[in-house]
C-alpha cells in the first residue's frame, strides 16, 4: 500500500462521521468511556495514550466523569452431572479396592 492510498484512506475516515473516543487507539465504540470511567491504573494508561495519540483533553475528562453501564453477559448454571458421575465411579471404585 503506497503512502497516498494510506493519507486517502484518512481522509475518508475524517468524513465519514463515525468516529468515537477510543478510535485512534483501537478500541471499539464505548470501550474507552467504560475504562475511563471506572478510573484505576488502567484509566490513567488510556489517558495518557489518547493524550499522546492527540484526542483533547476536554473529551477525555467529559469521558471519564460519565458513569458508563455494562451488563455482563447472562451465565448459564453449570451442569455438575458429570462431576458426580465422576466421583461415584471413584467411590465405587475405592470400595472394590479394599
Amino acid at each position: 500500500m503506497a503512502f497516498g492510498d494510506r493519507i486517502k484512506g484518512l481522509f475518508d475516515n475524517l468524513g465519514s462521521g463515525d468516529w468515537y473516543l477510543g478510535k485512534n487507539a483501537g478500541l471499539q465504540p464505548g470501550q474507552a468511556n467504560a475504562i475511563l470511567a471506572k478510573g484505576g491504573p488502567a484509566a490513567t494508561a488510556l489517558a495518557f495514550l489518547l493524550r499522546s495519540k492527540g484526542t483533547p483533553e476536554s473529551e477525555i475528562a467529559s469521558a471519564s466523569q460519565t458513569p458508563i453501564v455494562i451488563q455482563a453477559p447472562a451465565q448459564k448454571k453449570q451442569d455438575l452431572t458429570p462431576l458426580y458421575i465422576g466421583l461415584g465411579v471413584l467411590a465405587v471404585i475405592l470400595v472394590m479396592k479394599k
